[in-house]
């Protein structure tokens, strides 16, 4: 367990050719210029990740092939990447559980290429960014399709997810997407966030749309 500050020039921690049978509990601050915890290789991390602290990197958690982390990654504090925050090209058993008071962010705040994995975010959990590839998202807390830097979201800044599973968002959910632009021309393709689903896209009765726009005259009454 990490209570205190893990740093480094390229990994905050590197996990390589080895088993970790205990799981990660991190409660202080995990980062890394490159990555803040990245398993490659045969690594097996069983027991699962747990966060309620922060971790940090160009890319925050980086699973890659022929890794493997069990026991799922659960989160309650800040996970964020300058360019993902979870980047899973290898298998994740158990999802990813975002809790009450916990933020995913990132260009791309989850990714998956490797299996299909659950992404589960609480009432009160916060995602930012993108979310795309193999993931079934279940949101009941706030999915902003936004960009982020230093824990600042900014309104005018469109992201296109791209979801290859189902996205399902539960009546205390709210999906927020931003649109960019002046005199009418937020409508411009590019220029609004989207929100891509191959399989189901549900949303239940008296779930939240947020819009947040660069500006007033982004959108003009009339336009679709």
């Amino acid at each position: 367990a990490n209570t205190g500050s893990i740093g480094g020039g390229f990994f905050g921690i590197y996990l390589g050719q080895t088993n970790v049978n205990d799981g990660l509990t991190n409660s202080g601050s995990i980062s890394g210029n490159l990555h803040g915890i990245y398993l490659t290789g045969s690594t097996t991390l069983s027991g699962g990740l747990f966060n309620s602290g922060s971790i940090a990197g160009r890319t925050a958690v980086q699973i890659v092939s022929g890794s493997q982390l069990s026991g799922g990654l659960t989160n309650s504090g800040l996970i964020g990447g300058v360019n993902y925050g979870i980047n899973v090209t290898s298998n994740l058993v158990g999802g990813i559980h975002n809790l009450n008071g916990g933020t995913l962010t990132g260009g791309v705040a989850v990714t998956a290429s490797g299996v299909t994995i659950g992404l589960q975010n609480n009432t009160a959990g916060t995602i930012v960014g993108a979310i795309n590839g193999l993931v079934n998202v279940s949101n009941s807390g706030l999915v902003a399709l936004q960009s982020a830097y230093n824990g600042t979201t900014y309104a005018g800044s469109p992201v296109a997810a791209t979801i290859t599973g189902n996205f399902a968002q539960a009546s205390s959910g709210t999906l927020q997407v931003a649109v960019n632009g002046v005199s009418g021309s937020g409508t411009t393709s590019g220029n609004y966030s989207q929100l891509n689903v191959s399989s189901t896209a549900s949303f239940a009765a008296n779930s939240n749309l947020s819009i947040v726009m660069s500006s007033g005259a982004a959108v003009i009454g009339g336009q679709t």
